[in-house]
């Protein structure tokens, strides 16, 4: 008798290794890089998935292109995931040196509080820029309430 064998639970991982993504890279192919489970709650590990993605043989810029530039692409959208004159974007800038101990009191969503609080960290963001307007600078939240928008942009359409 000759019974199926299941390797893996989907074709696509088959031969998966953390050096696809720098292999496609280099063979020219744009790669973007998204949330495995397609759940928007899980978007923090967008940076861990392309660093994960550099360790492992992908250039840096193209790494960074593949949460950014690339999927904003996909959409046909060339007004994000790039910084230059006329572009939406929001920036943070981190120090990657600044060593800080997560606070509930610290947090500035309305709940103030963090399920990480009481861990100690190092790199915390020292400025965010919205659309070329300092809104985060020092600890303080300098925009007024209400005074975000949305990205314009067009219904979806399937390619």
């Amino acid at each position: 008798n000759i019974r199926p064998v299941v390797v893996a639970g989907y074709i696509e991982e088959l031969g998966a290794t953390l050096e696809n993504a720098g292999r496609l890279s280099r063979a020219g192919v744009k790669v973007a890089i998204a949330d495995p489970n397609e759940a928007t709650h899980n978007t923090r590990f967008i940076q861990q998935l392309a660093g994960n993605a550099a360790a492992n043989g992908m250039d840096w810029a193209d790494a960074f292109a593949a949460i950014t530039s690339v999927p904003a692409s996909i959409y046909g959208r060339t007004d994000l995931g790039i910084l230059r004159s006329g572009a939406i974007a929001d920036v943070v800038i981190w120090d990657p040196n600044l060593k800080r101990t997560i606070l509930d009191e610290d947090q500035l969503a309305n709940a103030r509080f963090s399920i990480f609080s009481g861990w100690e960290v190092t790199g915390w963001p020292t400025v965010t820029i919205r659309r070329g307007e300092v809104v985060y600078e020092g600890g303080k939240i300098l925009a007024g309430a209400g005074s975000g928008q949305l990205a314009p942009r067009q219904r979806w359409q399937r390619p």
